[in-house]
């Protein structure tokens, strides 16, 4: 399912939180070069993971020198009530993260309905970074180092192709849903400005903004659709800013008003409130090029 154009050529550029579903994917992605660094000389992702006593004793004992994946997603990250979600085998059971070589985005959702997708640490994904550090040094970091596993023979050391693809699969989600939130947050201010009595309807947090888990907005000018990637099992809520914009421009030549101007008024004022989103947004396209040329 295509995003909308006008913002997929507009933003071609989050919030150091990783909130939802394509927090998820992050994670998942940088648990696929977690599995690439597997027996380097020196380990670049989370590499004291395995020597973490509080993630050991929250999580079982590590064996092998490795982290598995619960134990990985528990060493990364920083919220507190996400670390008991990940320790609680009743709310992330071992069978559903056991599907993240056969069924990644089935191992998304799961995590995400448990509720994990909130801030993570950077420092303990790369070795590197900081806890400070914005997710797309992250994703830029774990990118090149993905890369430049791809460049090795299968003598000397190659990770399985099989990561690879995973790794791709799990950037090109993170890409996506990024883009359709950024939409639907830009469709939100159309609507705030030219229809706002759906607007005034939405569900507002204390700061007034529109709650994220707010249901799909199916009536007025500024409608609301899912936007699931293919073979996705889950998806995104977004707003088609084409159709929007012919919507409003209707209604507005109907009672004599000229056409709204999208870019000027609505694109170009989220991008600069936003510039952290922006950054990761493009962070993550940018990642492409490096993993999907090591992808099959």
């Amino acid at each position: 399912m295509k995003l909308p154009l006008f913002f997929l050529l507009a933003i071609c550029i989050s919030k150091v939180a990783a909130f939802g579903l394509y927090g998820c994917y992050e994670r998942l992605l940088y648990w696929q070069a977690y599995q690439m660094d597997s027996g380097s000389k020196k380990q670049r992702i989370a590499n004291a993971c395995s020597r973490d006593p509080t993630t050991a004793q929250a999580v079982g004992p590590i064996r092998g020198g490795r982290c598995n994946l619960r134990q990985f997603l528990y060493y990364i990250t920083d919220d507190e009530d996400e670390k008991e979600i990940i320790a609680d085998k009743n709310k992330l059971t071992d069978a559903d993260l056991a599907k993240d070589k056969t069924a990644l985005d089935e191992v998304a959702s799961k995590m995400y309905k448990a509720g994990v997708g909130r801030t993570y640490n950077p420092g303990h994904i790369y070795q590197g970074l900081s806890s400070n550090s914005g997710i797309d040094k992250v994703i830029g970091n774990v990118a090149a180092f993905i890369e430049q596993k791809g460049w090795l023979e299968a003598e000397n050391g190659k990770p399985d192709q099989e990561l690879f693809d995973l790794a791709e699969k799990a950037r090109s989600r993170v890409e996506f849903g990024r883009k359709a939130n950024g939409a639907r947050d830009v469709g939100a201010e159309i609507r705030k400005q030219y229809d706002r009595e759906v607007w005034d309807k939405q569900p507002k947090n204390k700061n007034g903004e529109i709650e994220k888990d707010a249901p799909l907005v199916d009536e007025g000018l500024v409608k609301e659709r899912m936007a699931i990637p293919d073979g996705g099992v889950g998806g995104w809520p977004t707003c088609d800013l084409e159709a929007a914009q012919n919507s409003v421009n209707a209604a507005e030549a109907a009672a004599g008003r000229g056409p709204m101007k999208l870019k000027k008024d609505f694109l170009q004022p989220w991008h600069d409130r936003e510039r952290t989103h922006v950054l990761n947004i493009q962070a993550a396209k940018d990642a492409k090029a490096k993993i999907a040329g090591c992808s099959a």
